[in-house]
């Protein structure tokens, strides 16, 4: 029996796989950057409030 982590990990796989099938090359690369912009937008704010609870 898998654990809930391996669960959930292979749930995400199979979402993303789900989501990028049928995409060329240069729409699975799109895509990709987009998530990977997004994902890095949400950390530097992340970082920001951190750093204005820090500061309080």
């Amino acid at each position: 029996m898998e654990s809930a982590v391996m669960q959930e990990i292979h749930r995400f796989q199979e979402k993303f796989y789900e989501e990028t099938k049928d995409m060329t090359l240069q729409e699975f690369l799109e895509y990709v950057h987009k998530r990977a912009e997004k994902v890095k937008k949400e950390l530097e704010e992340s970082r920001k409030e951190s750093e204005k609870e820090i500061l309080q």
